[in-house]
C-alpha cells in the first residue's frame, strides 16, 4: 500500500466514515474506493441486459436459442 498526500473535504471524510461505519480515514478510503469499484462493476453487468450488443439478434444461434 502506497501513502499518498491529499486534501480532502473532512465534512464528507466524516460524513463518508459515518456512512460506512469503518473507525479510521484509512478505512475510509479504502472502503470508498472498493464501493466505487463495485459499483462501475454492477452498471456493466447492467448494461450487458439494458442495451445489449445489436448484433445478437443477427446471430442465427441467438436468435434459435431464444425460442427453446
Amino acid at each position: 500500500m502506497a501513502k499518498k498526500l491529499v486534501d480532502v473535504d473532512v465534512d464528507a471524510l466524516e460524513e463518508a466514515k459515518r456512512i460506512l461505519g469503518v473507525a479510521s480515514y484509512k478505512e475510509t478510503v479504502n472502503a470508498g474506493l472498493r464501493e466505487i469499484i463495485a459499483a462501475a462493476a454492477r452498471r456493466r453487468e447492467i448494461q450487458r441486459f439494458v442495451a445489449p450488443e445489436p448484433h445478437d439478434i443477427e446471430d442465427i444461434a441467438v436468435t434459435e436459442s431464444a425460442w427453446r
